[in-house]
């Protein structure tokens, strides 16, 4: 019997789940989709049962989950969530005044001007633990466009994500830019992908 069932479904609306239904929630990749974090994380605490948010941990090594009176969960679940930041960093400085950086600058103003609230690790944390749950932890990882590291595993994933950005990169500003910064040109999105891709 297969353990698993795959819905389509706008996470924002009214979730239909029984309280207590999930003892696992994994969200990825989702902070182009969210207006709402609050109420996203808040309906996540309702229909999972609580503990931490890092499934990876040996949970025997936590202290007793604290009641909770009044909430639609119980102890023992977890959520975990992956969300790559929307500001770009880079170790040399080459980023700075570059296309690439103007690509990000006019993505993370397009996002904004459309509503949605593009989240870093500490306000992710804030917002977990404002919904209720408790032994939240942050964990910064850097992901390398492309497959200049030395090191073989940050290589591996460096390659992956520029696939991603390859088959992706295009397209991701469009479903906010329209019509919310009609004043935007595809040049910037051209010259990013030329000189980056």
């Amino acid at each position: 019997m297969p353990n698993v069932r795959f819905e389509v479904d706008d996470l924002e609306l009214e979730w239909t789940y029984r309280p207590n239904h999930f003892d696992f929630i994994h969200s990825r990749d989702i902070a182009q989709s969210v207006k709402d974090w609050p109420r996203y994380l808040g309906q996540m605490y309702k229909y999972v049962s609580l503990l931490s948010i890092l499934p990876t941990i040996d949970s025997s090594s936590f202290p007793p989950p604290l009641a909770n009176p009044g909430s639609h969960t119980k102890p023992g679940g977890y959520i975990e969530l992956a969300e790559a930041t929307m500001e770009l960093n880079c170790d040399d400085g080459t980023y700075t005044g570059s296309a690439l950086e103007t690509y990000g600058n006019e993505f993370q103003r397009s996002m904004k001007i459309a509503g949605f609230v593009l989240p870093t690790g500490d306000m992710l944390k804030a917002f977990v633990k404002d919904a209720g749950f408790v032994d939240v932890e942050v964990h910064y990882n850097k992901l390398p466009w492309g497959s200049w590291p030395k090191d073989p595993n940050m290589k591996k994933i460096g390659q992956i994500l520029e696939m991603v950005i390859a088959t992706g990169f295009e397209v991701y500003p469009h479903r906010s830019r329209h019509p919310h910064l009609p004043t935007a040109t595809d040049t910037v999105i051209e010259t990013s992908i030329a000189k980056h891709c």
